[in-house]
């Protein structure tokens, strides 16, 4: 399996760092791409550069979409992105794993894919999760749909680890992270 990460501007730089260090850790392929500009500047303000953008990459060489949280200010612009928004119901509807955390299941959402389907998220009162079930956990995974709190950035990766690998690495994660779940 091979992972897609998007970053846009206003990224959680740890919501990408920790899943990321994990997959070096596990041996899971991943490349990261920007949404619109090689040059994105994260949430603190740390400036990541990549190689490419959505639009440069071929979306049938992955098996998973990785989107870690974006704050409020620039949220409506990814929101916004029709290359991005065509990606995430083209995976959905590939049934390809979609991983969101903190405010990016905001994304899904919009995309239009989360209408009776569980998901948690950090982001409140938004309209883009009318006809969605919200639960209250640390992450949570419907189908090929993984989302979790920022807070517990730890639970997703494990979630996420165990889709992309297997039960026995994500056991070996949670024990090095210390949770239990």
């Amino acid at each position: 399996m091979k992972a897609l990460v998007v970053l846009y501007d206003g990224f959680a730089e740890f919501e990408y760092e920790i899943p990321a260090l994990a997959f070096y850790d596990f041996d899971i392929a991943f490349d990261v791409v920007g949404l619109e500009s090689p040059s994105v500047t994260g949430m603190i303000g740390l400036r990541a550069n990549v190689s490419q953008t959505l639009d440069q990459v071929d979306p049938s060489l992955y098996s998973a979409l990785i989107l870690p949280g974006i704050e409020p200010s620039t949220r409506e612009k990814a929101m916004n992105n029709e290359t991005l928004m065509a990606l995430i119901r083209k995976y959905d509807q590939a049934k390809k794993i979609i991983a969101a955390v903190c405010a990016a299941p905001v994304l899904l959402g919009q995309a239009g894919i989360l209408k009776n389907r569980r998901f948690c998220s950090d982001a409140r009162d938004q309209p883009a999760f009318q006809g969605a079930v919200r639960v209250e956990g640390p992450v949570v995974r419907d189908e090929h749909l993984i989302t979790g709190l920022g807070s517990r950035i730890f639970h997703f990766t494990a979630l996420l680890v165990e889709a992309l690998t297997s039960q026995e690495k994500a056991k070996e994660y949670r024990q090095w992270a210390g949770i239990s779940i």
